[in-house]
């Protein structure tokens, strides 16, 4: 990273590093994970002072661009995953839509008594056991969500065809000939159990975004009820407003 700071410009010097910064990551110069040079190496590097270096990492992780990791040092930040609002897209569709390469590994597929919830959403008898699919969601190998699935029986799905699911959506559609057309989602935030974090590469504690689904078809009849869990760091929403 070479020198660019001009002492003599009327824009701060702080600025100027940021900007010199943002142009690498454009360029591809600097690429998503890769470290920065140390504080010192860049204060060094551009005959500034620390505080100038320090000023203009912190905009820039502030902003998202980088982030600190302890131990390490301050890296460029992975770009999030931020879904459309009010476009329903399965997980599949979402990740192929944004140039990722979706991916999901079965990690349990049982037969569930259901919570009374989710029994009320799918419309369930008193005493019904259903399948459940409990999964590993990847964005190009690499782990972003936790899935749990539970499958309304009608359906008449196989237990190879959901261990072996890639899309739902796309499974109902050619199997069950159903067009999933709308759904409601409830989002809360909380935190990563220690067995969530060890799926999700993560420490136990760090933040996720919580999303409950209740998918209906043409006939509003609910086919699906779905919970996810996102790591915070890799996804976010994204909501446009109009008045």
């Amino acid at each position: 990273m070479n020198s660019v700071i001009g002492k003599d410009s009327p824009l701060p010097l702080y600025y100027q590093l940021k900007t010199h910064i943002l142009d690498l990551i454009a360029a591809g110069e600097l690429q998503p994970g890769q470290m920065l040079p140390s504080e010192r190496q860049l204060q060094e590097q551009h005959e500034i002072s620390r505080a100038t270096v320090r000023q203009a990492l912190t905009e820039l992780v502030n902003e998202g661009v980088l982030e600190r990791k302890q131990g390490i040092g301050t890296v460029v930040a992975r770009k999030k995953i931020a879904p459309q609002l009010l476009k329903l897209t399965s997980f599949t569709e979402d990740m192929r839509g944004r140039g990722f390469t979706p991916g999901s590994v079965t990690l349990e597929l049982a037969y569930t008594a259901p919570p009374a919830y989710v029994r009320d959403a799918l419309k369930l008898g008193g005493h019904e056991t259903i399948q459940s699919i409990y999964r590993l969601r990847l964005a190009d190998d690499e782990p972003i969500g936790l899935q749990l699935l539970y499958v309304p029986p009608w359906l008449g799905l196989s237990d190879k065809e959901l261990a072996d699911l890639g899309s739902f959506y796309q499974l109902l559609k050619e199997k069950c000939g159903i067009e999933v057309v709308r759904a409601h989602e409830y989002l809360n935030a909380r935190n990563a159990t220690a067995r969530e974090a060890r799926y999700l590469h993560i420490k136990a504690g760090r933040a996720l975004i919580n999303v409950e689904r209740v998918s209906y078809d043409s006939k509003d009849w609910p086919v699906e009820y779905v919970q996810f869990v996102y790591r915070a760091d890799r996804y976010v929403y994204d909501l446009t407003l109009y008045r």
